[in-house]
């Protein structure tokens, strides 16, 4: 007698080898990809993704998403400002730090990407860090954004909202060349915003809106953020969002460029450069901060030879590199740390350190102890910045605003080369969390 139906076990069999078949073959990994991605994938697809399929398709993937959220921010920023809504920043009191002031205006852009406004930094808006030659009589108008980087406006970058401008100057090298294999309306399909987000922070449906000033951590918790962008959100993280907003804010102007490029180790400066670590040591006022604000001794988490101990255990995971992982760049605010740098046990361990010369350092613990020098002082820090930016791995402390924009725009820097979720960026203390 011949058996027609097959048994349970036997149908399981088949179904595991299936199923099994396809999940080694390229082309299905490829379909999970677009999947995850295109049909409303939550915030973890990620790292699954990334274990299903090769990194050459998770960089394919990630390159193409930075493309469109630039391209996305850019569209909103091209608006005509004599139709679209806007939102006019006058910072009146310059933030503390030159980190800091950028991820306030890059909390602004993402408001702005958000609600669809145009995001304008008007005269009032002043930089502590603006040289004090830039605004004179005769150029009052400018902004004090402008006197360190590209106006964050593309076709709006006056004042006076009623006389439109006719500036089409500006191009972000990253979305200059534009080319989407999906077809085209992606954008606008992937990012759909409210009028609710946009009336519900700033009281009514106005075409002209001021930023708020500040975003302190102490306000209501229950507050609406605005600053959502949901696909993106879901798809790769706040963090990736952040990284995306300073990564089309980090335009320095040809006089900043200029400082840049004649600061800019020469380690560094060539075509293929090797792979180095990145070491952001803040070691000055901000120590009895972290004291006050997270009851630990900074002295002990920031100690140099601990940052040595992270960068062995980086060198020892990437023993395969050719050549070795050798260059460590050193940023920091505290001489002594200079000093520890060149003890001779670390050039026998086959380390060598690349420092900016000339930049303002000190020993000391008072606050805003680099106040004064401000006004003269955005060249190094952004060299340093540039440099970190570059890094292939980092190590510092999330304390530091300096290390958290140096971590985003290391994400967006090296999209093509490290998937999003690749561990390179390490901290000797406090974890992650979102300024301002």
């Amino acid at each position: 007698m011949t058996r027609n139906a097959l048994t349970s076990k036997e149908v399981l069999h088949s179904v595991f080898w299936v199923c099994f078949s396809f999940a080694l073959g390229k082309t299905w990994g490829s379909i999970l990809n677009y999947l995850s991605t295109n049909r409303g994938g939550g915030a973890q697809h990620g790292p699954i993704v990334a274990s299903s399929i090769k990194d050459s398709n998770v960089l394919t993937l990630q390159s193409l998403s930075q493309r469109e959220i630039q391209q996305l921010i850019r569209d909103i920023q091209y608006q005509d400002c004599t139709q679209a809504p806007v939102v006019l920043s006058s910072l009146e009191h310059p933030k503390d730090g030159f980190a800091s002031e950028i991820q306030y205006v890059a909390r602004l852009l993402q408001m702005a990407v958000s609600t669809r406004r145009v995001l304008i930094m008007s005269s009032g808006f002043k930089s502590a860090y603006e040289a004090p030659e830039c605004r004179t009589k005769d150029t009052l108008r400018i902004s004090g954004w402008t006197c360190l980087w590209e106006p964050v406006s593309a076709t709006c970058q006056q004042e006076n909202l009623d006389e439109p401008t006719t500036s089409t100057t500006f191009v972000h090298p990253a979305v200059d060349e534009m080319d989407y294999p999906l077809g085209s309306g992606i954008i606008s399909q992937r990012h759909q915003t409210s009028v609710f987000f946009d009336t519900a922070w700033y009281g009514s449906e106005q075409k002209t809106v001021h930023a708020p000033i500040s975003f302190s951590r102490r306000e209501d918790r229950s507050e609406l953020r605005p600053d959502v962008l949901s696909y993106w959100e879901r798809s790769y993280g706040r963090y990736w969002v952040r990284s995306q907003m300073v990564h089309y804010l980090w335009r320095p102007n040809q006089k900043l460029q200029t400082q840049i490029d004649a600061r800019f180790p020469a380690e560094f400066a060539q075509e293929n450069p090797p792979a180095f670590i990145g070491f952001h040591i803040r070691y000055t006022d901000n120590i009895l901060d972290f004291q006050k604000h997270f009851a630990r001794n900074a002295t002990l988490t920031r100690s140099f030879a601990r940052f040595m101990e992270f960068a062995e255990e980086i060198r020892d995971q990437h023993f395969h590199r050719i050549p070795p992982l050798r260059h460590i760049y050193l940023a920091t605010d505290n001489p002594e740390i200079i000093e520890q740098s060149q003890q001779p046990e670390w050039n026998q361990r086959g380390w060598e350190f690349v420092i900016q010369a000339n930049v303002q350092r000190t020993n000391t613990r008072d606050r805003l102890w680099f106040q004064e020098g401000r006004g003269a002082a955005a060249g190094a820090i952004a060299t340093d910045l540039e440099v970190l930016r570059r890094a292939h791995f980092l190590v510092g402390s999330f304390q530091s605003n300096v290390f958290r924009l140096a971590c985003e725009l290391n994400t967006a820097f090296h999209v093509e080369k490290y998937p999003w979720d690749r561990h390179r960026h390490w901290t000797v203390d406090v974890e992650w969390y979102e300024d301002p």
